[in-house]
């Protein structure tokens, strides 16, 4: 169709809206400047919450990656074209020198492997 015009059935009403951009809710980690930029070293617990939060993370991204089709326009062009080449790199070539902190038997994580982690 050609030179078709849409128009609404009814005026605009504010009760009618759709809210469409939340808020952001930090929790249960709050960024805490002072400790942040404390001189000292990273303690087990600041390694271990590092190493889940990479696992959930490769996770997603693999779960993006097998969800959404290699042919979709959006991998190749849009504004999302930068996370999918981030993704695919992931997904296909992690573990490997680029990528230390992600473990080989990450790959094979269900949603019931990566629950207890996301459950911390």
């Amino acid at each position: 169709m050609e030179g078709i015009t849409c128009v609404p059935f009814s005026p605009p009403r504010s009760k009618d809206d759709n809210k469409l951009f939340f808020h952001e809710t930090w929790n249960p980690v709050n960024p805490d400047v002072v400790l942040a930029s404390y001189d000292r070293y990273a303690t087990q617990e600041d390694h271990d919450f590092a190493e889940a939060m990479e696992r959930v993370s490769y996770f997603y991204a693999n779960q993006l990656d097998s969800e959404i089709p290699a042919d979709h326009p959006e991998r190749s062009n849009g504004p999302y074209k930068g996370l999918f080449g981030f993704v695919n790199d992931i997904s296909s070539n992690a573990p490997d020198a680029r990528h230390l902190y992600i473990k080989t038997e990450w790959r094979s994580d269900t949603n019931r492997d990566i629950a207890p982690t996301i459950e911390r």
